[in-house]
């Protein structure tokens, strides 16, 4: 993809309202459902920077997102790199209302040129994927949400199985049950985290993921938190991962409060996960 190409625009029309196709476009919980299934996080606010590992035919390429434009439920564009490459390019998601339908026009325009010796930096490949993203996965995922929805997780297994589950139950942080997973660091197998705050005593607890979904068994690391806020937690996990491996980093309370993190099977989990309201705090999380 050059500067002198002509820029991607897909355009396609939902059965949708505005606030709809908006949300599905901005919540990274909705994100993950039909686009980035490992986004760590995503917000509409501009200056928010996320990165994620694209790996294609063994070829890894480590996504670079700045938000440069917020117009609420209208307009959203981010700035793009592969970390590593040379090219840098903005994509602009439009919406306007018509009738009982949204439009969405994707606009993506190469702002340095990326290499043209890499099969997934030429243009065919990127009118070939926004297509796909924009005709068929959204519009899929908002018109036939039969198909796309997730099965609840029974009650038993909701500490594992409810990173992946139906709308029913939300993941992410609550307002006095949270980790910041921006500006998090890494030093070998330790990670450390700028700030957690948890209600009551408990555990900050790291789940593995194996082909694309967390495993509810096993958990990979533990670090013990007293009530409060925290700042600059580390927790050490087995083994140092690679950059871009997925976990799932998330809080426990210690049910009898005797500093052991009890587990059993991590089916019917002793020390049990916290949720705040309705909201499980559970954030996926990609390995920096």
């Amino acid at each position: 993809m050059k500067t002198t190409d002509e820029p991607i625009i897909v355009s396609e029309a939902y059965n949708a309202s505005a606030s709809r196709v908006w949300r599905a476009i901005t919540d990274v919980d909705e994100m993950r459902r039909w686009y980035i299934d490992n986004i760590p996080d995503f917000q509409a606010q501009v200056g928010f920077e996320t990165r994620f590992l694209i790996v294609n035919e063994g070829r890894k390429f480590p996504h670079h997102w700045t938000v440069t434009g917020v117009d609420e439920g209208e307009r959203l564009a981010y700035d793009w790199i592969i970390e590593g490459y040379p090219g840098r390019s903005t994509t602009v998601w439009e919406l306007t209302e018509a009738g009982a339908q949204t439009k969405l026009t994707l606009d993506c325009k190469v702002l340095e040129d990326f290499p043209d010796d890499i099969p997934e930096f030429r243009r065919e490949s990127g009118v070939e994927g926004w297509n796909f993203f924009i005709k068929e996965r959204l519009k899929d995922y908002l018109e036939k949400p039969t198909e796309n929805a997730e099965t609840v997780a029974p009650a038993e297994a909701v500490d594992a199985e409810a990173v992946e589950a139906a709308p029913q139950i939300k993941t992410g942080n609550g307002v006095n049950n949270y980790i910041v997973l921006e500006e998090a660091a890494r030093d070998g197998a330790t990670f450390t985290f700028r700030k957690v705050a948890i209600e009551r005593q408990g555990f900050l607890v790291f789940h593995p993921f194996e082909n694309g979904a967390p495993v509810p068994t096993v958990y990979v690391g533990v670090e013990p938190l007293a009530a409060g806020v925290h700042e600059d937690v580390s927790i050490t996990i087995n083994e140092a991962p690679e950059t871009g491996e997925m976990f799932v980093v998330m809080l426990h309370y210690d049910m009898n409060e005797d500093g052991v993190f009890d587990f059993n099977d991590g089916v019917d989990v002793p020390d049990a996960p916290v949720f705040e309201g309705d909201t499980l705090v559970a954030l996926r999380f990609v390995a920096p």
